[in-house]
């Protein structure tokens, strides 16, 4: 796989599909990495945020978590995945 400036913009979705499938596959690590290369295409990818901090709340980092949790609604505050999130693994103190 490509570094940074390797991804033609059109890229963006396929990468974060490719994220999510292996996300439903069990395999983290990659999909988690495929999220971030989603970014390198595009920085300002809510849902690729949402879903890398979907991986990082199942390593257990649920700081790292919910920073990239916030992320996503800074970028989108209608992103309801984010949001459900947060609430459903108990970050609601921690958000307002």
């Amino acid at each position: 796989m490509g570094g940074s400036g390797s991804y033609a913009p059109t890229e963006l979705r396929p990468r974060y599909n490719l994220g999510v499938a292996l996300v439903r596959a069990g395999e983290l690590v990659r999909a988690g990495k495929t999220f971030e290369e989603a970014l390198e295409v595009s920085p300002e990818d809510d849902l690729s945020y949402a879903a890398l901090g979907y991986c990082a709340e199942s390593r257990g980092e649920r700081a790292e978590a919910l920073r990239l949790y916030l992320r996503a609604l800074s970028l989108n505050p209608g992103n309801t995945y984010a949001r459900l999130r947060i609430k459903e693994a108990g970050y609601e103190g921690f958000y307002h």
